[in-house]
């Protein structure tokens, strides 16, 4: 028993290892393909930067503001960020988009869209006092948040399939 054991466990060793080795090997592509891919996500990666820092900036004044200024100031702070998704939601749809990689641009607009609608609800919130638009607010935010996750591994695997630095796209 013990002899077919270590022979079957070495060829599942081994055939693991060529399977992790096909999924990050890169695919062949043409240069003008990859050209066109590196020129996305230079474009992509400001975008992805900012969508980000909104999300960042929320959470430390939502984490900081104290109750008596968090209603006062609620409404501007959703109205400056809903304008900086505007920006970056038009900045995104614009960019000349390689076939492979549109699914990264549709999921990291529609993280734009629910980060978006999260605020447009938190006024609403704001203005009411209705639980309800904060509840939704919220499952909007966690939309947006499992969207930028699922457009982060999406945009590794792009990064990975052309062969891209990410000193490539930072410069």
């Amino acid at each position: 028993m013990k002899r077919c054991l270590i022979p079957i466990l070495t060829i599942l060793v081994l055939a693991s290892g060529l399977l992790l080795a096909n999924c990050t090997r890169t695919v062949n592509v043409s240069s003008a393909e990859r050209n066109k891919a590196v020129m996305f996500y230079k474009e992509l990666y400001p975008i992805v930067q900012e969508l980000k820092q909104v999300t960042d900036e929320w959470n430390n004044w939502n984490a900081q503001a104290r109750q008596e200024e968090y209603e006062s100031q609620i409404i501007n702070k959703c109205d400056y960020f809903e304008a900086k998704l505007r920006v970056l939601a038009s900045k995104l749809v614009v960019i000349d988009t390689p076939p492979s990689l549109i699914d990264l641009q549709d999921k990291t607009f529609s993280a734009i869209n629910r980060r978006s609608e999260a605020f447009a609800l938190m006024k609403q919130y704001a203005l009411t006092g209705k639980e309800s638009y904060y509840q939704k607010a919220e499952s909007s935010r966690l939309e947006s948040m499992n969207l930028m996750s699922l457009a982060a591994k999406e945009y590794d695997k792009g990064l990975s399939r052309y062969g891209i630095k990410p000193s490539e796209v930072t410069k």
